[in-house]
C-alpha cells in the first residue's frame, strides 16, 4: 500500500541581477528593448547562482515560477524602471531549473507582478540592478495591515513567486469544482479512480504554453552554439509556460478537451482513443493537439534515480499531421509530467470512426515497482477559427457514444 500525497505547490526563490556587459552609469543610455536584452542575458548566464531550493525540485511537486505580469497601471517610483517591455516573460526574480535528473522545473508560470529595477550605486565596475521590494505599484494588490487599528481595507502591492503560487492554488480550487461537475456526466465515474491531486496536476499543466515568451527568448538567447539544445536550455526559464485556466474551464466550438486516466502496474499499458472529427479530414489550416500525462511516483531514496515509476506515451503525430513544439521531447519524460504540444497545417485524410490512439505505459525506474500507479491524461484538439470546422460537437457526440480504455501488453 502506498499513500499518494496531496498536490504540493512550491514557489521558487528570488535574486538580483548583475549586467556585466554594461559599464557602470550607462543604464540610462539604454533603450527599453536594449535593457530587456541585457537583463535576459544576465539572468540566463546566472543559472548556477539561481538553483532551485527545496521543495521546488521535488519530483512529485508542481513547481510554480512567476511571470512578469500584473494588472497594475501606475507608473513606477522615481528612478525605478521596468526591465522588460514584453509581458509574460519569466520574472527576473525567479530561480531556474532544471529539476532532479534534469527534469523540467519550474513546471508552470503564473503572474507574479511586474518588478522594477534601478542601478545599485555602490562601488562596482559592473551594473548591478536592485529589485524594488516596497509596497507601491507596480505589482499585485494584496490585503495588508492598515495604518490604524481595526482598518480592514488597506492594501499593498507585492511581487513574487509566492503570488504566482497563490494564483495557481486558486486555479486548482476552480478546477476541483469542474471535476465535481464532470463526475455527473457519462463516463464521469473514472474521476473517482484517480486521486484529485493527480487530476489537478494534469489539468493545470495542460493549460500551460510558452505563448509569446518563447519567441522573445529565442530571438535573444539562441546562438549557433546552443541551437541543438536550445529547447531544453530555455525550459530552465519557462518550464511548460504560463497557465491559462480559462482554456480548461470551458471548451469552444473549435476546441475539444477530453480527460481519461487509470491505474497501471509495472510493464503494463493502457490505450486511450480520442475520436477524430470527420469534418476536419482533408482540411488545410492550423491545428494543435495538446496531451498531458501526470502521476505521483513512489520514491526510492536509496537509488540514484529516486523515481520508482516511469510513465510515458508516444504522441500520435501522423493521423492529423502535427509535429512537436515547445519543450524538448527528452526533457518532458524525466519527471512526473509529460506535456506535449503538437501543431501542423497540412491536410490529413481520415474517415469517420478513426481515432487518435495514445498508449500510456509504465515501467520500473528506481529498483522494484510493486505498487499500483494512478495517472491522469488530458487531451485537447483545436483548430484555428479561419479553418471553419467546428469540431467540438463532433468529438463530444463520438465520446458520448463510446470511449474505451483497452489494456495493452
Amino acid at each position: 500500500m502506498v499513500s499518494y500525497p496531496s498536490l504540493l505547490l512550491s514557489s521558487v526563490c528570488k535574486v538580483t541581477s548583475t549586467i556585466g556587459s554594461v559599464p557602470r552609469g550607462a543604464l540610462s543610455t539604454l533603450t527599453p528593448e536594449e535593457l530587456q536584452n541585457h537583463v535576459i542575458h544576465a539572468v540566463a548566464a546566472d543559472a548556477r547562482h539561481r538553483r532551485l531550493l527545496s521543495p521546488a525540485e521535488g519530483v512529485n511537486a508542481l513547481t510554480v515560477g512567476a511571470a512578469y505580469d500584473d494588472a497594475s497601471t501606475g507608473e513606477p517610483p522615481p528612478r525605478w524602471v521596468h526591465p522588460y517591455v514584453s509581458a509574460g516573460l519569466p520574472s527576473p526574480i525567479n530561480a531556474q531549473g532544471m529539476g532532479y535528473r534534469r527534469a523540467i522545473k519550474p513546471d508552470v508560470l503564473a503572474p507574479g507582478g511586474r518588478v522594477v529595477v534601478q542601478e545599485y550605486l555602490g562601488s562596482t565596475t559592473e551594473v548591478v540592478l536592485d529589485i524594488y521590494n516596497h509596497t507601491l505599484p507596480p505589482g499585485q494588490v494584496v490585503a495588508a495591515p492598515g495604518r490604524t487599528p481595526g482598518d480592514r481595507n488597506a492594501t499593498w502591492c507585492t511581487r513574487g513567486t509566492s503570488n504566482a503560487t497563490a494564483l495557481v492554488s486558486r486555479a486548482a480550487a476552480l478546477l476541483y469544482n469542474v471535476l465535481d461537475e464532470l463526475r455527473g456526466d457519462a463516463g464521469g465515474e473514472i474521476i473517482g479512480t484517480v486521486p484529485r491531486s493527480i487530476w489537478l496536476k494534469a489539468l493545470l499543466v495542460h493549460a500551460a504554453n510558452w505563448g509569446t515568451a518563447g519567441p522573445v527568448l529565442e530571438r535573444i538567447l539562441r546562438t549557433a552554439e546552443n541551437t541543438r539544445q536550445f529547447k531544453e536550455y530555455i525550459t530552465r526559464l519557462l518550464g511548460y509556460g504560463a497557465v491559462d485556466v480559462e482554456r480548461l474551464r470551458e471548451c469552444t466550438a473549435y476546441r475539444a478537451t477530453a480527460i481519461s486516466g487509470g491505474v497501471l502496474t509495472k510493464d503494463k499499458s493502457h490505450i486511450h482513443r480520442f475520436p477524430l472529427p470527420p469534418s476536419l479530414s482533408g482540411q488545410h489550416g492550423r491545428r494543435r493537439l495538446t496531451v498531458t500525462l501526470a502521476w505521483m511516483t513512489p520514491v526510492n531514496p536509496r537509488h540514484q534515480s529516486w523515481r520508482r515509476a516511469d510513465l510515458w506515451f508516444a504522441p500520435p503525430k501522423d493521423p492529423i499531421r502535427v509535429d512537436r513544439q515547445q519543450a524538448d521531447w527528452r526533457a518532458v519524460q524525466r519527471g512526473t509530467l509529460q506535456h506535449e504540444i503538437l501543431e501542423g497545417e497540412g491536410a490529413a485524410v481520415f474517415v469517420d470512426g478513426d481515432n487518435l490512439e495514445i498508449q500510456v505505459s509504465c515501467r520500473a525506474d528506481a529498483g522494484e515497482l510493486d505498487e499500483e500507479v494512478p495517472y491522469a491524461l488530458v487531451m485537447t484538439l483545436e483548430v484555428a477559427e479561419e479553418v471553419g470546422v467546428m469540431i467540438y460537437d463532433e468529438v463530444r457526440a463520438r465520446i458520448q457514444a463510446q470511449i474505451r480504455i483497452a489494456p495493452g501488453t
